[in-house]
């Protein structure tokens, strides 16, 4: 990520930055997160609504701060202001994502977490989750707790990074990667169940059935469009 004082000067060459007030400005400037300046860098002058005039109010709450930009409408020169949801981190804090098990270079089955939805309020077959994800290489450097948990003697193979999905681009200003990574393990017997579930390739329709996770059919849609599995 770019430094504080490259980003702030960044926002001192943008017109709408400078027409805001004067606490607002000083909001931007002392904030601790670089993420808020960073995201605020990639506002143009002007986009599809029309000419960005000024920022005229942010705030922080827990992990998210919101932003409401004051705006003169393309279509009709009207004064308009448009309100977003942003994470504090940066546009891209999270990423979810399948385990392949593989066995001889052949992908034998698909490995998801068996987890409690705060959301449905009951346990659900889905996708990982991965906060602050860190890819290299085209490697995934952090791997999830529960799978390093959950399968004992396990080598990762192969990683697969498959895009993005916008979770709700037109209300929060952030998107999560996808991904795919195939390990090798010694029994698979001795996988912890509890905490996760094991489908053959082959009933991989019975996994799509039994969740109702968008980013797993996403990832699965990618990995058979790549002849992956």
């Amino acid at each position: 990520m770019e430094s504080t004082d490259i980003l702030i000067e960044g926002l001192f060459e943008k017109k709408w930055f400078k027409n805001s007030q004067e606490e607002i400005r000083r909001f931007v400037e002392n904030c601790e997160e670089n993420g808020i300046k960073s995201f605020l860098n990639n506002i143009n002058e002007e986009n599809d609504f029309g000419d960005v005039l000024s920022l005229q109010k942010i705030w922080k709450t827990g992990r998210i701060f919101v932003t409401v930009f004051q705006i003169r409408s393309k279509e009709n020169n009207q004064i308009v202001e448009i309100e977003s949801l942003n994470w504090l981190e940066g546009q891209n804090p999270l990423s979810r994502g399948i385990i392949l098990i593989e066995k001889s270079n052949k992908v034998t089955h698909v490995l998801v977490e068996k987890k409690f939805n705060l959301v449905t309020w009951r346990q659900e077959n889905k996708s990982f989750g991965i906060a602050y994800p860190e890819f290299t290489n085209g490697k995934l450097i952090k791997f999830p707790n529960k799978i390093s948990s959950a399968i004992p003697n396990y080598r990762i193979m192969k990683f697969w990074d498959l895009g993005y999905v916008f979770a709700d681009d037109s209300l929060i200003a952030g998107k999560t990667d996808i991904f795919a990574a195939s390990v090798n393990v010694d029994n698979i017997e001795e996988i912890d169940t509890d905490k996760v579930i094991i489908y053959e390739t082959g009933k991989i329709d019975e996994l799509i059935e039994s969740s109702g996770d968008s980013y797993l059919l996403a990832v699965i849609s990618r990995l058979k469009s790549k002849k992956i599995i």
